[in-house]
């Protein structure tokens, strides 16, 4: 679907650990099933092609179907306010890939080539990790999954906050691997209270 952008084929190394880090600090993916109308079947719509390789023109009269599609989702939660808001648009920007702001601070796109690397990383806060290749990849790189996850989940001291005990290991030697000394503190889980 246009309206999400092209899929991009290729990124940055950088920046692709980087994003990493976002999405495990701080973001969801999905893949959605959505419908949409269209005038012919993809079959028809072969029958139509022109010696060119063009296709026909759309006629009025065409019988109109409605083709399912599936499409991914991610959003990584940082404020417009926050002061790497415009570090993360622009590495998005600079990839190539579309994005949109939906509320004040769900930043969404839909890649099907980033998807495989966000669902490696696990899909709820209780289950994400640090795939074990990126411990294998030079420390630059693992550095800018820590970036990732400080943006994305840090706050102005470095302190990154998560409820997995794996992805606290995880961190722990992310940091070792990149020259900083961790540490680590426990805290009681909250209690939210609804009126």
């Amino acid at each position: 679907n246009s309206k999400y952008g092209k899929h991009i084929e290729k990124i940055d190394s950088y920046d692709l650990c980087y994003l990493i880090g976002l999405y495990i600090g701080d973001g969801s993916c999905r893949i959605m099933e959505r419908t949409a109308q269209v005038s012919c079947s993809m079959e028809e719509r072969e029958k139509k092609k022109l010696s060119n390789g063009q296709y026909a023109p759309r006629n009025e009269s065409d019988e109109k179907f409605t083709a399912t599609y599936f499409c991914p989702q991610t959003i990584i939660d940082i404020p417009r306010e926050d002061e790497c808001f415009e570090r993360v648009t622009k590495t998005l920007d600079k990839n190539g890939i579309k994005w949109s702001l939906h509320g004040q601070c769900d930043i969404t796109f839909h890649q099907w080539g980033l998807l495989k690397f966000f669902k490696e990383c696990g899909t709820s806060a209780s289950t994400k990790k640090i795939p074990e290749w990126i411990f294998e990849l030079d420390s630059s790189y693992q550095k800018r999954v820590l970036d990732g996850c400080r943006d994305s989940d840090g706050d102005n001291r470095g302190v990154i906050s998560t409820c997995s005990k794996g992805l606290q290991e995880d961190l722990a030697r992310l940091h070792i691997n990149c020259g900083i000394m961790p540490t680590l503190l426990e805290r009681p889980a909250r209690t939210a209270h609804l009126k």
